[in-house]
């Protein structure tokens, strides 16, 4: 059990290459991957993961059973892994271009942006999903993210509880 949050990049650079839980791991915090384009802790869970939520990037996360996470599951960018080998349930899944498998059942309110994400959700993209009046907020009227880190602020913006989606999950 870890008491608090845990950020998976920070580990990282203090030299920390990876944490492997062999039975079940409780997180009682969000566990952190922002970086997207760099080498970074890798998690590894033998059976379950209970935490608030996870925010994975370029991390390799896998988890032999279910994960049970109580807020947002955020999976996103092309350079990381995440596995789930049972059940992911949450209160709201956004996988965005990113190698997420979960070989059970989806219980979440969310959406994938790729056809090939192998999850149990409707394929949507962040652009659809903003209610209309946050969209200038993170997007131009070309309809291009003006965050230049991906979704870092849309996903922030969830975890600090805003209701920025079109549908509560």
């Amino acid at each position: 059990m870890i008491d608090g949050d845990l950020d998976l990049d920070a580990l990282f650079w203090d030299g920390v290459a990876g944490i492997w839980a062999e039975k079940d791991l409780v997180v009682n915090g969000t566990i952190f991957n922002w970086e997207i384009d760099t080498t970074t802790c890798f998690l590894s869970i033998g059976r379950d993961l209970i935490c608030k939520n996870l925010v994975a990037s370029s991390a390799d996360i896998r988890i032999g059973r279910n994960a049970k996470i109580y807020g947002l599951l955020s999976s996103t960018y092309n350079h990381g892994f995440l596995e789930i080998g049972g059940d992911a349930t949450a209160r709201t899944i956004v996988i965005d271009d990113h190698t997420t498998i979960v070989r059970g059942k989806a219980d979440a309110g969310g959406w994938k942006d790729a056809e090939h994400v192998e999850i149990g959700l409707p394929v949507s993209s962040w652009i659809k999903e903003i209610r209309p009046k946050f969209k200038a907020e993170f997007f131009d009227a070309d309809g291009d993210m003006i965050c230049p880190n991906g979704n870092v602020e849309r996903v922030q913006a969830l975890l600090a509880g805003r209701e920025i989606l079109r549908s509560k999950a």
